[in-house]
């Protein structure tokens, strides 16, 4: 996942601070990433996306237990397009016209036309998901319809964090960040905080997961840490994170960060503005990061 220039003050660090299974080290050739994705997308051709509810198992050998099976789309043969850079796109699926139950769909398992497992993958209603619906409500004898699906490596899937923690006493009430890249839409921008496995989200709102290409906003508190996390498919490319720290606005929470009274001066490039103690850490770092201004006084 390459990226651009970085502020000299954005740190690099060589280890996280804490467990990630989606950061590695571990790179792989364009050329075996494709061999790999068809290798695996093959075994499905024919095959179904069997959809439960939560719990995940832990590993796509555990077996079923206290979830329900929800619907079973079926692939088409082939089941998906040739693999680019480790991405595997899927054909259309046939719907389920009759799904076996109600509930959540939480996540899938995608098994062989012979009923044996390849693996386990995410249930949601954007293009991050390995199965993408229209909703998750799933009604029982109702119609269940695979808007798009999708196998990536393992080892393609690599994520950078940043580290943002909130001064004493706090100077700036909210923090807007953007993550941009011009030729992809497969980064994805998701929040946690205090620690790096919590996912942030403010009251009852949905939490901060797997945002692309969209600004958001969202309120500090003061000594809080808050990890930003970029996770990126096999083709993204460069991007831009812009990160600004300032006045609560009237604006809603998620939408983007426009400050209007007063007009704040904006020195070239910021990374944050409005915090003197800001702390940018980006991690695991092979290129650099180009840093970019999101807002603009008016």
């Amino acid at each position: 996942m390459p990226g651009g220039s970085t502020s000299a003050t954005a740190t690099p660090i060589t280890s996280l601070p804490y467990s990630d299974s989606g950061t590695s080290a571990l790179k792989i050739s364009a050329a075996a990433a494709n061999a790999s994705a068809d290798a695996v997308a093959t075994l499905l051709d024919g095959g179904t996306i069997r959809i439960y509810t939560a719990p995940q198992p832990a590993t796509a050998d555990t077996a079923i237990t206290t979830q329900t099976l929800l619907a079973s789309p079926i692939f088409g043969s082939p089941a998906f397009s040739a693999a680019v850079a480790g991405l595997a796109t899927a054909h259309a699926v046939t719907h389920d016209t009759d799904a076996a139950a109600s509930g959540t769909a939480s996540w899938a398992r995608f098994v062989t036309s012979g009923g044996a497992t390849v693996f386990d993958g995410s249930v949601g209603t954007t293009s991050a998901a390995n199965c993408r619906l229209g909703s998750t409500t799933i009604t029982q004898h109702g119609t269940v319809s695979v808007t798009s699906s999708f196998f990536l490596i393992p080892a393609n899937q690599t994520a950078r964090w940043y580290l943002y923690t909130a001064p004493t006493p706090v100077e700036s009430n909210e923090l807007g960040v953007f993550v941009y890249s011009a030729g992809s839409n497969n980064l994805a921008l998701s929040v946690f905080s205090p620690d790096a496995v919590t996912p942030y989200q403010i009251g009852s709102s949905t939490a901060f997961a797997s945002v692309r290409n969209a600004p958001i906003q969202f309120p500090v508190t003061a000594g809080v840490s808050y990890y930003l996390k970029i996770a990126a498919g096999g083709n993204a490319g460069d991007y831009a994170i812009s990160v600004l720290a300032g006045p609560t606005d009237s604006a809603p929470a998620g939408v983007s960060f426009v400050i209007t009274e007063p007009a704040p001066t904006v020195p070239p490039c910021p990374i944050v503005t409005g915090a003197t103690s800001t702390q940018l850490l980006p991690t695991c770092t092979s290129g650099s990061i180009t840093v970019r201004c999101l807002f603009a006084p008016s």
